[in-house]
């Protein structure tokens, strides 16, 4: 009697604690893969207890690192060499529990920069693991000395037999094009950034809007602006403040709202205040509206707009959710967005770092109860049809399958 193989498996790995967007595509990919993969999820002791909650929704075994990097942008020499120490530390790890597993019934997709982790990348091929890194966007504020030494290091990468890269968005692949070799650029799919549809349309069913706005203490006739992300300069939060006190100098019913994972710190809370927004201002901290996934899907039917003003993004999974949810939404023009927000059609783009333009375009959809629908309707439909998580899954488990069998030819 023939033996059936033990399901293959796959380790998903980060080593920072801060977690988002890169997260979220993770679970996409876990979600569909587990029927016929075994998951070990592998991240650094102290991560969100909100993320832990998530990942413990799905049937997946998750482990810790001891050592996880510094985020921060030191200002001293002795700061950067420490956060570099953590790195390397981090890094050695990372190889060491690579060096225990099955290598040749497994894949390893770890979320990492390449121009940094380079070192990373080539001890684990050299071990003869499978990896998988997804970009999701690429920095463009690059010195030409460190243009140069990262170019040398992605040239390398370019060389590694076992590695394949997923791009999360076409802006990133093609912002990659004169950094990778040709032939291997070729083969870098484009894995969107994106959502269930099936789970956007379960929590739309079952969105307690009313709850919700009585919760927050709203009143059902308020226009309500909803951003969702981390608190933090890069996504625009003094640009949604300004703009928003100029929109609420102008529109007497009208309320803002930041869905965050973490409070603000006390110096951010006094810049809050003073913006003078009082309750037409209201930072929402995540786990205390949100226990799943779907808790969080559901929160965004609280609103009547979405607005996300980034200086820099992939293309956000919030963005996503709020156009497939319905919310007629406002965006800047970096990156990967105008991807998922055609002008006027599916949404509405501004410039970033312009509170006057973003208050305008909140202050249009406010007033005009029409032409919000007709953006809901088509940033929905646009959505749904371009960024399924099926499709994406199915490109990523295809590339999962290929790799085990070539590793084992």
């Amino acid at each position: 009697m023939e033996v059936a193989h033990e399901k293959p498996t796959i380790y998903f790995i980060w080593n920072y604690l801060n977690w988002g967007g890169a997260q979220i595509y993770f679970l996409a990919i876990i979600n569909a893969a587990l029927a016929e993969w075994n998951v070990t999820v592998i991240v650094p002791r102290g991560s969100s207890e909100e993320l832990l909650r998530f990942l413990n929704e799905t049937d997946v075994n998750i482990e810790f690192l001891e050592n996880s990097l510094d985020l921060t942008n030191p200002p001293s020499i002795a700061g950067k060499i420490h956060r570099q120490l953590r790195r390397v530390r981090s890094e050695r790890e990372i190889v060491r529990r690579i060096e225990k597993i099955d290598r040749t019934r497994s894949v390893v997709h770890i979320e990492l920069a390449p121009w940094q982790s380079w070192q990373l990348l080539v001890s684990l091929s050299l071990l003869g693991t499978r990896v998988f890194v997804t970009m999701h966007n690429f920095p463009s504020d690059v010195s030409p000395i460190r243009r140069a030494m990262w170019k040398i290091r992605l040239k390398i990468v370019s060389n590694l037999p076992r590695l394949r890269i997923f791009a999360s968005n076409q802006d990133t692949k093609l912002k990659f094009r004169n950094w990778f070799t040709p032939s291997f650029w070729e083969k870098i799919d484009v894995t969107y950034t994106s959502i269930d549809p099936v789970q956007i349309d379960e929590a739309k069913a079952t969105a307690d809007r009313t709850g919700l706005r009585r919760k927050l203490n709203i009143p059902e006739s308020d226009v309500v602006v909803l951003a969702v992300g981390q608190f933090v300069d890069r996504k625009g939060r003094w640009v949604f403040l300004e703009a928003g006190k100029a929109a609420a100098d102008r529109i007497d019913n009208i309320r803002f709202l930041w869905m965050m994972p973490l409070p603000p710190e006390r110096s951010d809370k006094e810049r809050v205040e003073s913006f003078r927004l009082d309750d037409r201002f209201r930072p929402v901290i995540s786990s205390e509206f949100a226990e799943s996934r779907l808790d969080v899907l559901r929160f965004f039917h609280v609103a009547d707009i979405f607005a996300l003003p980034s200086y820099v993004e992939g293309l956000p999974i919030a963005l996503l959710e709020a156009m497939a949810s319905g919310l007629p939404s406002i965006a800047t023009d970096v990156n990967a967005i105008p991807e998922a927000i055609k002008n006027g059609e599916t949404g509405l783009l501004v410039k970033a770092g312009d509170p006057a333009m973003l208050a305008d375009a909140i202050e249009t959809l406010a007033k005009d109860l029409g032409f919000r629908k007709r953006l809901s309707e088509a940033g929905r439909l646009h959505v749904l049809e371009r960024f399924s998580v099926h499709d994406m899954s199915r490109i990523v488990l295809a590339r999962y399958r290929e790799a085990i069998r070539e590793r084992n030819d």
